[in-house]
């Protein structure tokens, strides 16, 4: 609204709410204190006040705990208070951290449905929503900023962020066991722990070779290795995706892998992408 916070702080902080992580509630007070409260501090009075407080209640589904302490409500029950204190008033600049932390699966339901049809409601309002989960954010928002290490990495509509930079297919491997460890009539076996590593090593640069050679210098790069599991993003042209599933059928034994799947490449490995870049120029420094 062209507010100087200095000169109008009061008016200022009417139309901005918050959400934290953790709910920063007063344990003796009950559901409708806390509402009326911060339904005062945005200039509610009296009849003004108390209809904002009732409709947030019926709004959040918080009848049953019109009354009770906030010592003694849930955790799902505690976050959708946190969102009531922040939406009392309507607010249109609303901040959030972790918007369904600690709710369960029915209570986040619940809530991604409300906040989208908030959203929606208000045209001239905006939610700034900080999560790690790359589903919710999808969900969520129309624009998304990813950030790695304090730095923005990109910002798009979610479509737009998958165009530029979820292009490919994801392949995902699992190794079968080493033989030595299957071995019944070996006396000493070697440590499970290094037999594995050594192993999983060992056949994820045969298979990454094969892949290279198959899409060309470039064609995948590793994304994660983790016990008998090993993780390929990779780009693939016209027919070659066809040539990737049948060199996987043709190699299985060759390369030990139990099992593989491939699929496209999602916001969540996006993500995960800028993270190992910045954790390969961690290493180069």
């Amino acid at each position: 609204n062209g507010y100087n916070y200095e000169e109008n702080w009061k008016q200022s902080r009417r139309i901005v709410g918050y959400v934290g992580e953790t709910s920063a509630l007063w344990d003796i007070l009950t559901v409708e204190q806390h509402l009326l409260i911060y339904a005062e501090l945005r200039g509610l009075f009296k009849e003004r006040a108390k209809r904002a407080v009732d409709f947030k209640i019926a709004q959040l589904q918080l009848q049953e705990f019109r009354d009770i302490q906030a010592r003694k409500l849930s955790v799902g029950a505690r976050r959708k208070l946190a969102w009531g204190i922040a939406l009392i008033g309507d607010p249109q600049l609303v901040f959030i951290d972790s918007p369904t932390t600690g709710m369960d699966p029915l209570t986040r339901r619940f809530m991604i449905g409300l906040i989208r049809q908030m959203a929606a409601s208000r045209p001239h309002g905006c939610f700034v929503i900080a999560t790690d989960l790359m589903e919710e954010a999808s969900i969520l928002c129309d624009r998304i900023a990813l950030q790695v290490d304090g730095s923005f990495r990109c910002m798009g509509s979610p479509e737009h962020i998958l165009e530029l930079h979820g292009q490919g297919y994801e392949l995902n491997i699992e190794f079968s066991e080493p033989p030595e460890l299957k071995d019944p009539n070996l006396e000493f076996k070697p440590d499970r722990r290094d037999a594995i590593a050594m192993f999983n090593a060992r056949n994820s640069l045969l298979l990454e070779k094969n892949l290279e050679n198959l899409l060309g210098d470039g064609g995948c790069v590793r994304a994660e290795v983790d016990s008998l599991k090993a993780t390929w993003i990779f780009h693939a042209e016209g027919g070659s995706l066809g040539d990737v599933f049948e060199f996987l059928e043709e190699n299985l034994e060759d390369c030990c892998i139990e099992s593989y799947s491939i699929s496209q490449v999602t916001l969540d490995r996006v993500f995960h992408y800028f993270s190992l870049q910045k954790c390969a120029f961690d290493c180069d420094l």
